[in-house]
This record gives C-alpha cells, sequence and structure tokens, in this order.
C-alpha cells in the first residue's frame, strides 16, 4: 500500500499542476489517535466518514441505524428460536 501511494505521488508530481498530494488509507470504523503515518494519513471511523462526506455526524447517521437493526435483529432471535436457523444460515439486515 506504502509503495502504490510513493508511486502514485510521483507520476501525480510529474504533471504540470503543483497540487498538494496526500494519500489516506480509509477504515469504515474504529479508532486511530496518531492518523499521520509519514508518508500517508490512516483515517478511522468518524474522521474518515467526515473526510470522504464533509459532514461531521455522518457517522453517527450511518451507525445508528445498523446499531438499531442489530438490536432489534438480536431481539428476534431470542424470541423466536425457529428463527435462530434461518438467521444464521441467511444473514439479512435490512
Amino acid at each position: 500500500m506504502e509503495d502504490g501511494f510513493k508511486k502514485a505521488k510521483r507520476i501525480i508530481g510529474t504533471n504540470a499542476l503543483k497540487i498538494n498530494i496526500v494519500a489516506v488509507n480509509g477504515c469504515c470504523y474504529g479508532r486511530d489517535n496518531q492518523p499521520d503515518k509519514g508518508d500517508y494519513l490512516k483515517l478511522c471511523g468518524q474522521r474518515f466518514w467526515e473526510f470522504i462526506s464533509g459532514n461531521s455526524d455522518f457517522y453517527i447517521q450511518i451507525v445508528q441505524p445498523l446499531g438499531y437493526q442489530a438490536k432489534k435483529r438480536k431481539m428476534t432471535i431470542i424470541c423466536n428460536p425457529m428463527h435462530r436457523w434461518h438467521t444464521n444460515s441467511h444473514l439479512n439486515l435490512y
């Protein structure tokens, strides 16, 4: 990955346009309290979603519905043991 970032910077750097290039390794979830990795940034969770959307609340807008669906699904499994086999063999979270 790092070699790919360096190669992309080198190729784009030969272009006549002088642009500042920042390579980003994005992680949909998690945390990294030291995002600056030298040659690239590692943005995780809320930082990543804010970077790609421009909206600081976007991560919460994604996570809350997923959490609600997961909790709802868990309650269905607990309340209906016959549903357990179906859920385990056909994961369907929508």
